[in-house]
């Protein structure tokens, strides 16, 4: 088991992602599930954009190839190119402004079938909703995206340290199946 375990959902749908959707991988939060979303990104000849604000986490990232934006989102996705994306995991900093914001950059690059994971999204313990909590507001972003029509959601609570983790799917509009 171990750490790898803990993103199971990434690691089984990764390669049914990337076989289907062209466009680069994306990370915001360089942690333990960077080798495996790096690995991916690899083995299909994808580019893969680490984010984070540690310096020593990116100094990491970039020794493995990884292309690293240092510093916090507002000001890193401004140098993000506008290029497709295909594939990515928010895990940065756990507040709802910070990540509606992520989440909304990024959907505007995702490919129609692309994926874009989101962690801490379905707490186990109602303790960690309290203000000031590790996760607390990021099961606010995962609600209010429940309520859009051009995406589809779900959320695996058992998985990602037990923190919960949320795919976020954008939909082929085109497709009659998909219209009002």
């Amino acid at each position: 088991m171990g750490q790898a375990a803990d993103w199971t959902i990434i690691q089984q749908l990764g390669d049914i992602i990337l076989k289907k959707v062209n466009g680069c991988v994306f990370e915001i939060g360089i942690g333990k599930s960077s080798p495996i979303l790096k690995q991916f990104a690899d083995d299909f000849g994808r580019d893969f954009y680490c984010m984070d604000v540690k310096k020593r986490k990116c100094e990491w990232a970039e020794s493995v190839g990884c292309k690293v934006l240092l510093g916090k989102t507002k000001y890193t996705l401004k140098l993000f190119p506008k290029i497709p994306v295909a594939m990515g995991l928010i895990d940065g900093r756990h507040n709802i402004g910070t990540v509606r914001f992520e989440v909304n950059f990024f959907l505007d690059l995702l490919i129609p079938g692309g994926i874009i994971f989101m962690h801490d999204t379905y707490l186990p313990l109602d303790a960690k909703l309290k203000k000031g909590a590790m996760a607390g507001d990021i099961y606010k972003v995962r609600q209010e995206l429940e309520l859009r029509k051009d995406i589809q959601i779900f959320t695996w609570p058992y998985t990602a340290m037990n923190q919960g983790i949320t795919m976020v799917m954008k939909k082929e509009l085109n497709r009659p199946y998909y219209r009002e």
